[in-house]
């Protein structure tokens, strides 16, 4: 049976070339040929349609941020996004911005101030304190505010009557919020630690004036000063400096002294 399908397919099978209405028609082009064309229209066609996919994808995102930032609103769940647009928005209802930018740009007082800050007119002029944004909310000194590197009559000057030229106000007018770092509130804690010593002397001596002119200030230090007198020399032999040193480093003399007077 094999044999005879076998035979009759050889009889059937005939050499010729191609005719006018034959199902198959040969091209003369291999197949391998036609798919890497097609394989090159598809690679067009992907690097046509990347660029325009990667411009629209952030405003997408966008867009299903913003959706989803509604629907928490609306069913009272509270976001960072929608937080701080809530409250930028009131800002701005309020004028409260363009109040903080007016009060930044006012020009400032030329006033001269000398390091020791003395001068009849210093102590009567009132000053204009600024103003700063920082953090959320408005303080009274800047980010990069910084407390001043001197000795201990300085120190207590601007501790009660600020600095007119930085338009910074008295120090013992900051709060531990104002300061922008933990070191920060650790040097106005010190300070605040120094200065009390200081004003405790002075009220007791009822030589005491709550908003001094720098004069003034001058004369509260003279009466208060004994309380930081320590030793011209130190336990190691080693002169000091006295008054003239950092208050930083008075600091650290007047606690030490503090702790060995309690033994």
């Amino acid at each position: 049976m094999e044999k005879r399908c076998a035979w009759y397919l050889f009889c059937a099978y005939e050499e010729r070339s191609a005719r006018a209405g034959d199902t198959i028609v040969a091209t003369g082009v291999p197949p391998h040929i036609s798919i890497l064309q097609h394989m090159h229209s598809l690679a067009k066609n992907v690097n046509d349609v990347v660029p325009q996919i990667q411009k629209v994808a952030p405003e997408v995102i966008r867009g299903v941020i913003d959706e989803i930032e509604k629907r928490a609103m609306t069913a009272g769940t509270v976001t960072r996004d929608g937080l701080e647009a809530m409250i930028n928005g009131c800002l701005e209802n309020s004028a409260l911005y363009q109040l903080v930018l007016t009060l930044k740009n006012s020009p400032t007082p030329a006033i001269q101030q000398e390091e020791t800050l003395t001068g009849d007119e210093a102590g009567t002029m009132t000053p204009m304190w600024g103003s700063h944004l920082w953090g959320g909310r408005i303080h009274p000194v800047p980010q990069d505010f910084a407390f001043p590197n001197s000795c201990s009559q300085i120190a207590w000057q601007y501790w009660m009557c600020g600095d007119r030229q930085k338009r910074y106000p008295p120090l013992r007018n900051l709060s531990r919020d104002d300061m922008p770092s933990t070191n920060m509130r650790k040097r106005l804690s010190d300070l605040r630690y120094l200065i009390q010593l200081v004003e405790k002397r002075v009220e007791e001596q009822e030589k005491w004036i709550a908003n001094p002119s720098i004069e003034q200030a001058n004369e509260m230090f003279e009466v208060g000063k004994d309380v930081l007198d320590i030793s011209d020399v130190s336990e190691e032999g080693r002169k000091r400096r006295g008054l003239q040193m950092k208050w930083t480093s008075m600091v650290t003399q007047v606690r030490n002294k503090m702790n060995w007077s309690t033994y």
